[in-house]
């Protein structure tokens, strides 16, 4: 097996560093854990079930709830830069969330559902191995250095899952939507679930219309510029002797405090408007859950671990 260069990817924490950390992950594990529980309760509470409707809100809380967890995993062992990318994630899940608790669930979640329900219908056209998306796909693949050899995939049952997919638009509770979707479209290429009935046209605007701005100026494109590749530079290097440039090393706790902080933080907004709206009963233990970790948020605020190493 190849040892790594310990000056660019050391493999073992030093003790106190691992316990520090050890510590922040539990923390975010138990944030996990209580809203494990919330989707539970509301799965299992029978005024909120319905038709199709009651999914995507179910979807977004779990994939949610996904992101904090592989976050967790990550902060164990200071693998810290990558948790940009999953919040990153979790942030959208959660101005989605919002944006259907606001009002008119109904119509936003069958909004969601038909919005998706096109886009596979647009998958299922570039693996049909005859329409023009098929072909514009196989002209790609001859221009790409590693595919040019190869052709997209061609699914046998295709035109059969077509047809389930456009008799799911048919269905009575989602023409209005489906023709919302299609008078909205026109000739774009591209249009947001959320953006149906007037909704907000992207991100940036969700954000606004659900009074969320400075999450989105500040967390949301801080977030971005790591998920895209391009903060490779801020916080990565360091002045070294004789003026010269060293980089840090992999595997390096920055911002680790904010970071943890913003995981339970982000999570007890979205778990007490999730119950106010769905689960009024539980709303007292979302909030003695906050309170009970608020002297662990105020520690937060000093740095607890020092960054001095680089390669």
């Amino acid at each position: 097996m190849i040892k790594p260069a310990e000056s660019i990817i050391p493999r073992t924490l030093e003790k106190e560093l691992s316990g520090l950390l050890n510590n922040f992950s539990l923390k975010i594990e138990e944030t996990v854990n209580l809203g494990s529980k919330i989707l539970l309760w509301d799965i299992q509470n029978e005024k909120n079930k319905g038709g199709f409707e009651g999914l995507p809100i179910i979807l977004f809380f779990r994939n949610y709830l996904e992101q904090l967890d592989a976050s967790s995993i990550l902060i164990k062992y200071s693998s810290v830069e990558p948790v940009n990318n999953l919040l990153r994630t979790a942030l959208e899940n959660f101005f989605y969330i919002e944006y259907l608790l606001e009002k008119d669930f109904k119509k936003r979640s069958l909004s969601f559902l038909v919005w998706t329900t096109f886009r596979t219908i647009s998958y299922y056209e570039k693996a049909d191995g005859k329409s023009q998306s098929y072909k514009e796909l196989l002209d790609a693949y001859k221009q790409d250095k590693i595919v040019s050899n190869s052709c997209p995939i061609i699914i046998p049952n295709i035109e059969e899952l077509k047809k389930n997919s456009v008799e799911f638009l048919n269905q009575v509770d989602y023409k209005e939507v489906t023709k919302e979707y299609r008078n909205r479209l026109g000739k774009r290429k591209r249009i947001e679930w959320y953006s149906l009935f007037g909704g907000p046209e992207n991100i940036k605007e969700l954000s606004k219309y659900l009074k969320y701005p400075a999450f989105y100026n500040i967390i949301y494109q801080s977030l971005s510029s790591s998920i895209h590749g391009t903060n490779t530079i801020q916080g990565k290097i360091t002045s070294g002797k004789n003026n010269n440039a060293n980089i840090y090393q992999i595997r390096l706790p920055l911002d680790i405090e904010f970071l943890v902080n913003l995981c339970i933080t982000l999570s007890f907004h979205l778990y007490h408007d999730f119950t106010i709206k769905r689960l009024p009963e539980r709303v007292d233990e979302v909030r003695n859950w906050y309170l009970s970790l608020k002297p662990f948020l105020d520690s937060l605020k000093t740095k607890q671990i020092a960054i001095n190493y680089s390669s």
